[in-house]
């Protein structure tokens, strides 16, 4: 929701805007903590940056891994869709599909649940 909808439905606004910062807090205190864990954790020789430049580093190894599991999930659904449709007659999708449709009986004056094909 956009903050000029603040007049119609202040509390939703203000709760919104309140996770929205308390969730980058969080987010930044995470980092934090964890560029101070990883300086004494894996710094041996005094070969690793101090920690702001960690605090700098660690949301791109994020967002690079974010992007890696992205792109494995991309090709390995292309795999698998790509073989369905090599399987040609043994394709898993069935042919025929169902939904669950309710509606409403007067005579009875209850809601009905009747299964129609797609």
């Amino acid at each position: 929701m956009a903050l000029s909808n603040i007049r119609v439905e202040p509390r939703r606004e203000i709760i919104e805007s309140v996770i929205g910062i308390v969730s980058f807090v969080l987010i930044i205190l995470a980092d934090y903590k964890i560029a101070h864990w990883i300086n004494p954790a894996f710094d041996s020789d005094g070969e690793l940056p101090p920690w702001p430049v960690g605090m700098i580093i660690i949301p791109f190894i994020g967002l690079a891994f974010l992007f890696l599991l992205g792109i494995f999930l991309f090709v390995t659904h292309s795999i698998g869709e790509s073989i369905c449709k090599l399987m040609g007659r043994l394709d898993p999708r069935p042919k025929q599909r169902y939904k669950e449709q309710r509606f409403y009986n007067p005579k009875t004056n209850t809601y009905e649940t009747q299964i129609v094909e797609v």
